[in-house]
């Protein structure tokens, strides 16, 4: 067993030569007969096909590993950090905190390796509860973030991803820049091909303009490309690259890649895409198969976006005005404002002027609170809402502002506030200040 470890990580370290060093730990799984090196060599073999990106046969190793008995510590924490990997790329609730719970622990018994050990443990938890409880999460990764953690730049990567997912885009754009440059110089899991396309994907959502044409040779290296989950934000990145231009390519680009991405067992990542195609207007095309992929899942975030992608398909007005309320209740703002535009666009066809301009306000409140956020999909409420300043304006007052005190805020006469109170009044269609915290909520 030891023997076939020391060469497996040779032809995988030195050789680059993966499929030789599974072949030879799978070898030496069927001779051996000792249950302590079978799990040793079962645990090893796991972490390779993770490597690999097969998800599935790496859980179903790194389990045979942990149902053996007289397992050594240290294979039970290799395969421990397997299978909590795989649960949260599949969505996998239960069970999920007992094997996390378990990995930590361990972990705290090895000393100077134990750093390493938890980050890759709490990573694998952040990547589950984000589909929870994004906002809550994004607390653990900045608190990594600024440790000194010997995965700091990847913690910077993930704080990207949870801040589009929140859409907080301009820190996802400062923070995936920053990931890059850390990644350039340490990079233990080879993750900076996937900065390069989370970095790619805050850029194209962002107000702000970056180099996004020197990151395109990135989305379609194919070294990017054998790494599944590099995979998927390559396709990401090259969707958000195509959505201005040429909507129907990008609409394609993330439903094959969300497809092709849950088919190989990162479940979350590819209903990610997934839902991207339903933000570029393309729900029809993907809304059976996200129902079927998140079926079996009871993240909440994960249900939203088959709800919103059955919302969308439908064209349903107030099914999508829920959809973004439930979104602005998880945390993820921009998502939340995107359901809510497209709401106030579908009320606009059905010639409903004051239901959609309200739908479209409600999204705008949400949006301001999106710093940097400039996606398609917020199209309707910059259409169908409230100029800036008549925006500036009620929230103030819905927040409990007297004209005087508007006026002085906004350096006008108390004259001009009310024209602009009594123009939003007639485009919301109530009837004063009683009705904007109904319809704005409390700033």
């Amino acid at each position: 067993g030891r023997a076939a470890i020391a060469a497996a990580r040779n032809q995988l370290w030195l050789l680059g030569d993966l499929a030789a060093a599974q072949a030879t730990l799978e070898a030496a799984r069927q001779r051996i007969a000792d249950d302590g090196w079978k799990a040793t060599v079962e645990a090893e073999l796991a972490l390779q096909l993770a490597t690999a990106g097969d998800i599935r046969e790496a859980m179903k190793v790194a389990r045979d590993a942990l149902g053996r008995p007289g397992i050594a510590p240290r294979a039970e924490l290799a395969a421990l950090i397997v299978d909590t990997l795989g649960r949260s790329l599949q969505l996998e609730l239960e069970g999920f905190e007992a094997a996390l719970t378990r990995g930590l622990d361990l972990a705290a018994t090895f000393g100077a390796e134990e750093p390493l050990a938890t980050d890759q443990l709490l990573l694998s938890k952040t990547e589950l509860r984000r589909f929870q409880d994004p906002a809550a999460v994004l607390a653990l990764t900045r608190e990594r973030g600024r440790s000194d953690s010997p995965l700091l730049g990847t913690w910077r990567m993930v704080t990207a991803m949870l801040s589009l997912m929140i859409g907080d885009v301009t820190t996802a754009v400062v923070s995936s820049h920053e990931a890059l440059l850390l990644l350039e110089e340490q990079d233990p899991f080879a993750n900076l091909s996937m900065v390069r396309g989370v970095h790619g994907v805050a850029l194209a959502q962002s107000t702000s303009t970056g180099p996004l044409g020197d990151l395109r040779a990135e989305f379609v290296d194919p070294g990017v490309l054998r790494e599944p989950r590099a995979r998927v934000w390559a396709d990401r990145a090259r969707a958000w690259d195509a959505v201005r231009s040429d909507p129907r390519r990008a609409i394609e680009t993330a439903s094959t890649g969300g497809r092709r991405a849950v088919d190989e067992g990162n479940v979350g990542w590819g209903c990610d895409l997934l839902h991207d195609a339903v933000r570029f207007g393309g729900a029809g095309e993907v809304v059976e198969f996200l129902h079927q992929a998140t079926a079996e899942t009871e993240a909440v975030v994960a249900g939203l976006y088959a709800d919103h992608a059955r919302a969308a398909a439908d064209d349903d007005p107030i099914h999508l005005e829920h959809v973004g309320a439930s979104f602005v209740t998880t945390g993820a703002l921009l998502f939340g404002a995107e359901a809510l535009s497209q709401a106030a666009t579908a009320w606009s066809r059905r010639d409903n002027r004051v239901a959609g301009a309200r739908a479209a306000v409600r999204g705008q409140v949400v949006a301001g609170r999106c710093p940097g956020a400039a996606t398609p999909a917020l199209a309707g409420v910059q259409a169908l809402g409230l100029p800036p300043r008549q925006l500036e304006i009620i929230l103030l007052a819905a927040g409990g502002a007297s004209n005087r005190d508007i006026a002085d805020q906004c350096v006008l006469s108390p004259r001009t506030v009310e024209n602009h109170l009594s123009r939003a009044y007639r485009h919301l269609d109530i009837a004063g200040r009683p009705h904007l915290v109904d319809l704005v909520g409390q700033p």
